[in-house]
């Protein structure tokens, strides 16, 4: 029904046409053609006619529109005849107000009803209940078809005594009855075996019942729902009106039913998702931790736990050199042995944190019980991996926490295998290392480092030390190593290896690291004021700067604005550094080289850089470490290597500095070699500032 306020009859007739021409369609498939029209029929109001009067018409004048062709419009005329308005519902496609084929009252408070519901299941009680009053029912029950095909009930009114029908309905008490056509039986008399369709259709006990009425809703010729309606009372003659009522009511909630049905799955897949980790299937970290905790709580007793925690190493290789399909594929096998070894134990819950790490809670009856367990799980893994990546050099750190007896919080039991994780980590790539107290220890030192760090450099608690570089041949200071000392209340000293790895741990050595460097920027600067040519001092840098984006143009910068010749300052970075980016790394170098900062290499021989990358690599100094001087006066052999090893470092243009020489004879040797420059005990320790200054710059 649409209403045009303030127009005419041609613009009405207009908007008529416009609608039937945007709804006329063909649709086909599955073999038919479907053809969609629209039949509209106008009144127009001259003499202000009330709205029966204007419908009245317009029902009339569509009726004649659809009998004329099904697809038009046609505006009422005084010579339109009322007996031609005689319509069935089937003739029609549509029912009208006016023939009251149905209770539209109650089909229109169904629609709006289930149409604005947020709760599907309180709205089918509250229709339900509506249609019981409105038609003086004693019993309504609903009955819904599972995914096996059995019927169940789903809904009921009143929610009391319909046990009886609940109890008799199944699906052999279904199956006789007899629907019609659109799916509606009735029984006018339960006490009267004339009144069914059959004898076969007395499937109840009539005795709670004087008359019922069963409507069905199939979906491709599939059950979907059975609504039954019942009377105690009275025996009934069922109207037209009231079969036609149910048989819609019966389509509307199959509709709301399937869509209740389709948000219960939606909220078990969230659900779902909520506690699981979509790739492995185990579960996420919370859901985990709430999991884990309740299997320790009930069973601590008498189980023994440990919960693993485990990272796979290689993961990055596999990433790296066959895609990212083939790493998860990995982290699928390691979920599916985990969840075996669990299966195996009986008892236990396993989750993906992130990435390649996992956690696992298994049980067993003794510590070495779930050793075994899970040392047969990792093997099972690597066997599996080292068959489909022969070179890949797969494996696990695998940090291990056995439950105690007063087991309170899972999040610290969690933190202590991650301590043991990461301490197998550092120790061997492929190890286990079981939690003791001292990992904690070790951990709370570190958090207490970290948490001191600012206001230490604030109060001026990090002091600059100084370790000066002499000529061999003239014994004369011709530079300094900066070196940071903390300053303890009680004015004792941590050197570097108490603070440094807990600040390497979480990147606050660059903050560190600049706080030095700007010491030393500060003290050059005070000479030069004095008027004092300053000596050259070389800076650490730890690796974690090669990472950092814009470490060249702070170290520039800060040159710069203290008015500092750029050849006064040493980058000096340890040969770990080659083991991140060694392109990226390697032009940063260059960088310095090229704006007249130089760069030395701390530690040369300990591990990662080669005789062949320094041909090459953008190096001004090697600092030898102290470890090869170890034995040279003892053993020709080593005294040889060492000769060699620094005469091929000297063909690559590169100066050679000794560290740690702490004997004359270690010196003399170096001198005879033809070395120059050294740094030791030997000549002086590292010391404050102050008394470096007085001893060397201001003497």
């Amino acid at each position: 029904i649409v209403f045009m306020k303030n127009t005419s009859i041609e613009n009405a007739e207009m908007k008529a046409r416009e609608l039937c021409n945007s709804i006329k369609r063909t649709y086909s498939g599955n073999g038919k053609t479907v053809e969609i029209s629209c039949s509209i029929g106008i009144s127009y109001s001259k003499d202000n006619e009330d709205y029966d009067t204007l419908f009245e018409k317009a029902d009339t004048a569509m009726y004649c529109s659809k009998k004329n062709g099904r697809n038009g419009y046609t505006s009422y005329s005084e010579n339109m005849q009322k007996s031609e308005h005689e319509l069935t519902r089937e003739d029609c496609g549509a029912v009208h107000a006016s023939n009251k084929a149905f209770d539209m009252e109650i089909i229109s408070f169904a629609l709006s009803l289930m149409s604005n519901s947020k709760d599907i299941d309180s709205s089918i009680n509250i229709l339900l209940e509506q249609t019981g009053n409105r038609f003086d029912m004693t019993d309504i029950v609903l009955f819904e078809c599972d995914e096996c095909g059995e019927l169940f009930p789903s809904n009921s009114w009143p929610e009391r005594e319909n046990s009886e029908i609940i109890s008799s309905m199944n699906q052999s008490n279904y199956n006789m009855m007899e629907f019609d056509s659109r799916g509606v039986f009735c029984v006018e008399n339960c006490h009267d075996s004339g009144s069914c369709v059959s004898e076969k259709t007395l499937f109840l006990d009539y005795k709670c019942f004087k008359s019922l009425i069963a409507v069905k809703s199939d979906d491709n010729a599939v059950l979907k729902v059975l609504l039954l309606f019942g009377d105690r009372k009275n025996v009934r003659k069922w109207s037209d009106i009231q079969k036609n009522t149910f048989y819609e009511l019966s389509r509307i909630i199959s509709v709301f039913t399937t869509l209740r049905d389709e948000r219960r799955k939606d909220k078990e897949k969230i659900a779902l998702l909520k506690t699981t980790d979509a790739l492995t299937g185990l579960y996420n970290f919370e859901a985990f931790k709430i999991k884990a905790e309740e299997i320790i709580v009930k069973n601590k007793k008498s189980r023994t736990f440990a919960l693993f925690y485990m990272d796979i190493n290689g993961f990055t290789y596999v990433n790296d050199n066959f895609g990212y399909n083939a790493g998860d594929r990995l982290l699928c096998d390691f979920a599916g042995c985990v969840k075996d070894t669990i299966k195996d134990a009986g008892m236990g819950c396993a989750c993906r944190v992130y990435s390649d790490y996992f956690l696992m809670l298994l049980s067993g009856e003794s510590r070495s019980d779930v050793m075994l367990k899970i040392k047969s799980s990792n093997d099972r893994f690597f066997d599996m991996e080292r068959r489909a990546y022969p070179a890949g050099s797969i494996g696990l750190s695998t940090g291990i926490y056995f439950i105690s007896d007063d087991f309170t919080d899972i999040t610290i039991s969690i933190d202590n295998a991650d301590l043991a994780r990461k301490k197998a980590k550092r120790t061997n790539q492929n190890t286990y290392e079981i939690y003791t107290a001292d990992l904690r220890l070790s951990r709370s030192n570190e958090l207490s480092i970290i948490g001191e760090l600012y206001r230490a450099m604030e109060k001026g608690k990090i002091e600059l030390f100084l370790q000066p570089k002499f000529s061999l041949d003239t014994r004369q200071v011709i530079g300094a190593e900066a070196l940071a000392r903390w300053r303890n209340d009680d004015c004792s000293l941590k050197y570097p290896s108490e603070f440094v790895p807990a600040l390497e741990k979480i990147g606050y050595i660059v903050k560190l690291d600049f706080y030095m460097y700007e010491q030393v920027l500060k003290c050059m600067r005070k000479w030069i004021d004095r008027g004092i040519k300053p000596i050259p001092v070389s800076v650490n840098f730890s690796r974690k700067n090669s990472l950092e984006d814009g470490f060249y143009e702070r170290v520039y910068n800060l040159a710069e604005a203290y008015g500092i010749d750029n050849s006064l300052v040493e980058i000096e970075t340890t040969e770990s550094t080659f083991i991140n980016d060694i392109n990226k790394m390697l032009e940063t170098m260059r960088r310095f080289q090229n704006a007249g900062f130089k760069v030395d290499i701390d530690d040369f021989g300990t591990g990662y850089s080669s005789l062949n990358m320094l041909v090459s690599a953008p190096v001004d100094v090697v600092k030898i470490d102290k470890s090869f001087l170890k034995n040279i006066e003892d053993s020709q052999y080593e005294r040889d290597y060492v000769k060699q090893m620094c005469k091929m470092i000297s063909t690559a243009n590169k100066d050679i500095i000794f560290e740690g020489v702490e004997t004359e004879e270690q010196a003399q040797f170096l001198l005879e070699c033809g070395f120059t420059m050294a740094q030791g005990y030997l000549f002086e320790k590292p010391i404050p500032l102050e008394e470096f200054e007085n001893k060397y710059i201001f003497k």
